[in-house]
């Protein structure tokens, strides 16, 4: 048998599943085994693993890139994979969809369209809520958009698409939906969090900064920002961004407040306009007009762990 994946997989399913019921098969016979995906593809088969696509929807009459065995504890870490692309039979820049198989609640994939997992650009996080059995594919048609379904979590932040420009791949244990360690804020150029990705803000630790190059370590540019989209924040927590650049709100302050827990992304379509909803309040204050006039920004986040409150980085002010 040729040891390529799409190859392999098209035997396995095609020409022995119906005539077999659908058993998995128990040895594999290749030729030149010394490359190939044979290997990584016996071990999905019997332990679980992350199938990946060229086409969207899973499309089996395109190439199948690669897979991942995956249920593989990952060490103290947790982490099973981080890997720059091209890597494991996973090209670079070829990655549409995906389907899982044999995959644990509790598994997080991290997709990026920078190599160096700069959330400046395209990511997409999915998260397994609920164990997939072996015998299940549960199939990903996009790596854009956000779902959330029985199995598992989609939230994507776009940027201009990661549909064929996936350029790492990390596969790792997720936090708790009540641990906010991963919690974040992407601000976006346009309203309504369109153009392009300003800043990605972790939203886990109480923070504060100016806009502007050489001001902080996460790229949000000066007088830049209209909107932003909340990945993930704890219930009670709290942001606010000011026009002054020493933090003052002489020039307009807008305070976001979360009366719940978030776990799917929201959007902060603008900073000039108050208005509150079940997920969020949003208040302007000293005379708004911040769209596009960001110069400072407070972070207090609020961790719902039992005895284990956000790390202070910094003070911050009401």
């Amino acid at each position: 048998m040729d040891n390529n994946l799409t190859w392999l997989q098209r035997r396995v399913e095609n020409y022995c599943g119906e005539a077999t019921g659908w058993r998995k098969p128990n040895y594999l016979g290749i030729d030149f085994n010394q490359v190939g995906d044979a290997l990584p593809y016996a071990a999905a088969l019997s332990q679980g693993g992350l199938y990946f696509y060229e086409d969207n929807r899973a499309n089996r009459a395109g190439d199948t890139s690669c897979v991942l065995p995956v249920n593989q504890g990952g060490g103290t870490s947790g982490v099973q994979y981080d890997m720059k692309l091209a890597s494991r039979g996973c090209e670079n820049d070829e990655l549409r969809s995906m389907e899982l198989e044999g995959v644990r609640a509790g598994t997080r994939i991290e997709l990026y369209d920078n190599p160096d997992a700069d959330k400046q650009d395209d990511f997409t996080l999915i998260d397994v809520k609920q164990s997939i059995p072996m015998g299940k594919r549960v199939r990903i048609d996009s790596f854009e958009g956000s779902a959330d379904t029985f199995y598992y979590r989609k939230v994507a932040s776009h940027n201009n698409g990661l549909d064929g420009k996936v350029s790492r791949i990390k596969v790792l244990n997720k936090a708790d939906d009540n641990d906010i360690s991963d919690a974040s804020i992407v601000f976006y150029e346009g309203n309504g969090a369109t153009q392009n990705i300003v800043c990605t803000v972790p939203f886990n630790a109480d923070r504060q900064f100016k806009m502007g190059s050489g001001n902080n370590s996460y790229g949000c540019d000066n007088d830049e920002i209209r909107s932003a989209k909340i990945l993930k924040a704890g219930k009670g927590s709290r942001f606010s961004v000011t026009g002054k650049p020493d933090g003052s709100f002489g020039q307009g302050r807008t305070g976001v407040t979360f009366k719940r827990a978030i776990l799917l992304p929201i959007t902060i379509s603008s900073f000039n306009r108050s208005y509150e909803n079940a997920d969020v309040k949003v208040e302007v204050s000293n005379g708004g007009g911040l769209d596009g006039s960001i110069s400072y920004a407070y972070f207090q986040p609020l961790s719902e762990q039992k005895g284990k409150p956000p790390i202070k980085e910094g003070s911050t002010r009401p």
